[in-house]
């Protein structure tokens, strides 16, 4: 799974928000503000990846029991099929 082209991540002061670039994304109406974490499993979705992937970059970054990275991940990527961001 990947980003669906058509978003940016931006930083704006201490935040992090995803934005529509371009007329191809109309369906997503707005923004998505993110935490660093989501920021960091955001970037890492540019290309494609497994969660099992996911799984391993957030377990090395951050410290992180597995059982909390596995409910973090799945949680963001629910809301990304949901605001159908994803391309599966």
């Amino acid at each position: 799974m990947k980003i669906k082209n058509g978003f940016m991540l931006r930083k704006l002061a201490d935040n992090f928000v995803v934005v529509s670039i371009n007329r191809k994304s109309n369906d997503f109406n707005g923004m998505i503000q993110l935490n660093s974490t989501g920021a960091f499993i955001w970037e890492q979705l540019q290309t494609d990846k497994t969660k099992e992937e996911l799984l391993g970059l957030v377990l090395d970054k951050y410290e992180l029991t597995e059982q909390q990275a596995k409910k973090d991940i799945d949680l963001f990527i629910d809301k990304l099929r949901k605001d159908n961001l994803l391309d599966e």
